[in-house]
């Protein structure tokens, strides 16, 4: 089976990982990049196995937990057996609060798993405190550069 297609999925708690989602689906298809948007809970995991690209915006709730709508896909992930991402390109955006102890836990563990399942990582992850805009303004630019958009100078 060919990969083909990109997806955005997220997890969130607060909807601030679903409004990045959304506006990283509207940057790509500015560029004429098609993108699905997803929260995670909603998704069939067989798709993963159909896409090219996979961009995941992921939350840590309290100290290091994934979001409520996001248990299951993390679950998924750790049983998911080597190999069963190969050929999955991706990046992981993680949110969190520095003032907990797990900073971003639920993104670094989703970063690890999906390349620990044959995923490979054509971003690295960004671990995102409270002052959101920098980091994701920083990290759209480099999702764009990915599929072969100029970096803005």
């Amino acid at each position: 089976m060919t990969r083909k297609g990109n997806l955005i999925l997220y997890g969130t708690q607060t909807g601030t990982a679903e409004d990045l989602g959304g506006e990283l689906q509207e940057a790509l298809e500015e560029m004429g990049v098609k993108a699905g948007c997803e929260n995670v809970f909603d998704i069939e995991m067989s798709r993963l196995s159909e896409v090219e690209r996979v961009f995941v915006l992921i939350s840590t709730w309290g100290d290091g937990d994934p979001p409520d709508d996001a248990e299951g896909f993390c679950e998924w992930l750790e049983e998911c057996d080597s190999g069963a991402l190969n050929g999955l390109e991706y990046g992981v955006f993680g949110l969190g609060d520095s003032g907990y102890e797990q900073f971003c836990e639920c993104g670094k563990f989703v970063d690890a798993k999906m390349e620990a399942a044959g995923g490979r990582r054509i971003l690295e992850r960004v671990d995102c405190d409270i002052d959101i805009d920098g980091p994701f303004a920083a990290w759209l630019e480099l999702v764009k550069q990915s599929f072969g958009v100029p970096a803005i100078s």
